[in-house]
């Protein structure tokens, strides 16, 4: 079997979707002649099959004011236990500070890795704005 007739049968058994280059010299020996496709690592398609953008989005946004939450109590309650001589638990609750920033950061990336882009109404607003100038 050649390397074209291999990736035929490849492409051909696992649906639609990229290939690996793959070339063949003359002498017979098949190499691959590129990269990964850039198709076959993209994260958001396959979470989209799964989840619906929305969704993912707000759980994004949920996440976000979880962290923010955790942050500001952690911080009001860290700085109570030290003013009221309790060391011990002042440290454990300003660390929780970090944790909260960290739960916001990873909250904020996801909102608006995954909320939906609306193209048309960009488009209409630069109209807008042509014809305003």
């Amino acid at each position: 079997m050649t390397a074209l007739a291999l990736c035929l049968t490849i492409r051909a058994s696992f649906g639609s979707g990229a290939i690996a280059q793959l070339g063949e010299r003359c002498n017979g020996i098949a190499e691959v002649g590129g990269s990964i496709p850039p198709s076959s690592t993209n994260l958001i398609g396959t979470a989209n099959e799964f989840f619906d953008m929305k969704t993912i989005a707000l759980l994004g946004q949920i996440v976000f004011f979880i962290g923010l939450f955790i942050s500001v109590v952690g911080f009001v309650v860290g700085f109570w236990f030290m003013f009221n001589d309790n060391d011990v638990w002042a440290i454990r609750f300003l660390f929780s500070v970090g944790v909260g920033f960290m739960f916001m950061f990873t909250g904020m990336a996801t909102s608006v890795m995954f909320s939906p882009r609306d193209d048309s109404e960009l488009s209409k607003r630069r109209s807008l704005q042509d014809m305003d100038d």
